[in-house]
């Protein structure tokens, strides 16, 4: 009976709204923007805020990526969306590393489902980016929590606008 109680009270908790943590988000921008050395800082919009993404653009190209990041961390994140966003310029894709809302430090996966839809227009305000600057192939690429963000978009949107998706650690939740 406790364990049944347990999960009607997270079902319930997990339909109240809960936002991003905008300030956090800001502070992390703050911090790593004066430290990106390849690619260029940019602002994009949603209809709500501003929120970072970095723009690296390789040579003669209209093929680009989206990198999203893993669950708290930002799009310079040194582990995984760095190497990639700077690597894959050598291969002739331009690419566009974008931060996915985040929660507090100590949030953990279930946490974040009920912010996926935040994610939606951060991921086609990206798409809208590239394609803007001519970008005829767009891929996304996400890593861990952001490869369940992405899926969410995929699932409201269709794929329409994009030609593949990666997703690396697709099983990363909190078991």
């Amino acid at each position: 009976m406790r364990t049944l109680l347990a999960i009607l009270l997270y079902v319930q908790l997990s339909q109240l709204a809960i936002a991003s943590d905008w300030q956090r988000e800001k502070r992390m921008a703050e911090e790593i923007v004066d430290a990106i050395f390849d690619g260029d800082p940019i602002m994009l919009r949603t209809d709500e805020r501003e929120f970072l993404g970095i723009y690296t653009e390789a040579d003669e190209s209209d093929l680009a990526v989206i990198v999203m990041h893993g669950r708290g961390f930002h799009p310079d994140w040194i582990d995984t969306v760095q190497p990639l966003r700077v690597g894959l310029i050598d291969f002739g894709w331009n690419s566009l590393s974008i931060q996915m809302p985040v929660l507090n430090k100590e949030a953990r996966y279930y946490d974040y489902v009920p912010i996926f839809d935040e994610a939606i227009p951060r991921i086609q305000a990206a798409i809208d980016y590239l394609e803007d600057r001519g970008n005829q192939r767009i891929v996304l690429i996400a890593h861990s929590c952001s490869v369940h963000m992405s899926m969410h978009y995929l699932n409201q949107h269709g794929d329409d606008e994009i030609d593949a998706f990666v997703g690396i650690g697709m099983g990363a939740t909190d078991y």
